[in-house]
């Protein structure tokens, strides 16, 4: 019984020692919502990802205070300056001055982003959007994935 232990802590502890340590985290960021505006950064994502701009795109269709038709739009620009290829999730919410979740869009890499390339990615505020033109300020969350 003694030696069944010592050999799977053995094997626990050989185990352990050859798994990478994942050190890739959840990064989160607030900003003042603008419209049309691009909103540059160089928030380092952790795992050689970096987040090079966020620019929200209203619908062509406008009135005054409202949307007539057509979804918000924001392009995200992520860049790898890793030597590898890498997956990530995005996520944008929208709030308003007193808080109000007022819309949230999401995207996936589909295909891990090339080592030192940079690529843009159009999110759209679908389903809960009737309001999202009264907002102040976003959020950004982009996490790695392995």
């Amino acid at each position: 019984m003694r030696r069944q232990v010592t050999l799977m802590v053995a094997v626990v502890t050989v185990l352990a020692l050859t798994v990478p340590l994942v050190d890739a985290a959840l990064t989160s960021k607030q900003y003042e919502y603008k419209s049309a505006v691009k909103l540059t950064t160089d928030v380092d994502l952790g795992e050689g990802l970096k987040l090079d701009h966020v620019m929200f795109r209203p619908p062509s269709s406008v009135g005054k205070g409202f949307w007539k038709s057509g979804l918000l739009k924001v392009d995200v620009a992520v860049s790898n300056l890793s030597q590898e290829a890498r997956k990530f999730g995005i996520a944008v919410a929208l709030f308003d001055d007193n808080d109000r979740l007022l819309g949230v869009a999401t995207h996936g890499t589909s295909f891990p982003l090339k080592p030192e390339r940079q690529a843009v990615y159009t999110l759209e505020f679908t389903n809960v959007n009737s309001e999202v033109f009264k907002a102040t300020k976003f959020t950004i969350s982009v996490e790695p994935k392995f």
